[in-house]
């Protein structure tokens, strides 16, 4: 895995991901900017290849249902180990 890009606020998501056309983006959803799951629509609309992996401190059934509906391939807690969203992150950019 490589990070090709950090952003401070989901103002950028869009830009970003044209100009580096990622595999995965991983969005929280508690970042400043526009609403996260704005951002995660842009892309879902714009670039459907690019899977996008929700990111939030709540793993409730709403939350969840609201990313994917969004556009979102999944949605992983802050609250799981690093190994887990590792293994989210390759699941992910493994679907087809």
């Amino acid at each position: 895995m490589t990070t090709v890009a950090c952003l401070t606020s989901a103002d950028n998501l869009l830009s970003e991901v044209r100009r580096t056309r990622p595999d995965v983006a991983i969005v929280d959803l508690t970042m400043p900017g526009k609403p996260p799951l704005d951002a995660v629509r842009e892309v879902a609309v714009e670039f459907p290849d690019v899977r996008t992996l929700a990111y939030s401190g709540y793993d409730d059934r709403k939350t969840t249902d609201a990313a994917l509906e969004a556009g979102a391939w999944a949605l992983v807690s802050k609250h799981q180990p690093i190994g887990t969203v590792l293994d989210a992150i390759r699941s992910v950019a493994q679907l087809s």
